[in-house]
């Protein structure tokens, strides 16, 4: 490999400012960057970290899947595998709502009158 005619210094501002640092994805340690897609295809939890953190394309696809033959044309413009995910995220979070509104009727009614939230 031949040697870099950049000065340590230059190196290390280089290392300091143009490094791109990605994330790792707890639950299955894939890294993952900010704006790329998984490059794991098939990890569900990928998937769920990348539409978590884009909150505006998820909002954005859902309005033109809602439309006829919106789910065609992001098919076209994005791929089967991204509609497949994004479903099942949506599907998950339906799901988690569902848990969730459960879990505080139940909380609710095993309060008696008067006792504090908390």
């Amino acid at each position: 490999m031949p040697k870099s005619n950049a000065s340590p210094a230059t190196s290390a501002l280089r290392g300091k400012f143009f490094t791109v640092v990605h994330g790792a994805v707890e639950s299955c340690g894939h890294l993952l960057g900010l704006n790329d897609e998984p490059t794991f295809r098939n990890c569900e939890h990928c998937w769920f970290a990348y539409f978590s953190s884009h909150a505006d394309l998820v909002s954005m696809t859902g309005k033109i899947m809602a439309t006829d033959g919106g789910r065609d044309s992001v098919v076209r413009i994005k791929g089967t595998k991204f509609v497949q995910m994004f479903l099942r995220f949506v599907k998950t979070l339906e799901r988690l709502k569902g848990v969730e509104g459960e879990q505080r009727t139940t909380i609710q009614s095993n309060r008696r009158f008067g006792e504090s939230v908390g």
